[in-house]
């Protein structure tokens, strides 16, 4: 694929992220949100768009450069989205905040470790529904909510509603602790050829 395709295609998935996201701080973190958030997977897959944690487990050498790419377009995705969340009457905003203060609580090594078993979750998620088998991904991403594992893409969502002062006062600590989970999600996502070279 071309840049600007694969840029494209990042910024559909982000929207797509940033739409089930939406529906999540809707439901003020519930369990329906956490179900609904699966409508933004099951997009991704179904359109074969290019989600970060969605490539980061069959990206091949020589296709760093591709990965970083996706990620970018998946942010300006969600940044899309996040504008007209702004515009919610809703308290999109302040329960966005929340999800950034309890992350920030955490701690950016104890996220990216936490970050680990949502790129698992992930990998296997998209393994199966490349085969047609939607099950995997109808209860790992309700799985990974619950269980607070970071994903970085939504988490980019998350921050992009949060409250423009809130976060600017907050900044290098956002910074620290998203590049943690970024690398958490990749090793995640990972984990089946570094444990199981098959």
């Amino acid at each position: 694929m071309k840049i600007e395709q694969i840029l494209r295609s990042a910024v559909l998935a982000g929207i797509c992220i940033g739409i089930a996201g939406f529906g999540y701080l809707a439901d003020e973190k519930g369990i329906v949100g956490a179900v609904l958030f699966a409508f933004g997977l099951l997009t991704v897959v179904s359109y074969s768009l290019k989600l970060y944690t969605g490539t980061a487990g069959f990206i091949k050498k020589g296709e760093t450069g591709q990965l970083l790419l996706i990620l970018v377009g998946n942010i300006i995705g969600c940044l899309l989205v996040a504008l007209i969340a702004r515009c919610s009457p809703m308290h999109l905003q302040d329960t966005a905040q929340k999800i950034l203060e309890g992350r920030l609580a955490t701690g950016p090594l104890k996220g990216g470790v936490l970050a680990i078993g949502c790129g698992f979750i992930m990998t296997t998620a998209v393994t199966f529904a490349r085969q047609g088998k939607n099950l995997p991904l109808l209860f790992g991403v309700p799985l990974f909510i619950v269980c607070g594992f970071p994903h970085c893409i939504a988490d980019a969502f998350y921050y992009l509603c949060v409250p423009v002062d809130y976060l600017c006062e907050n900044a290098l600590s956002v910074l620290a602790f998203y590049i943690a989970i970024v690398v958490g999600n990749f090793i995640g996502c990972n984990l089946y050829r570094l444990i199981w070279k098959d």
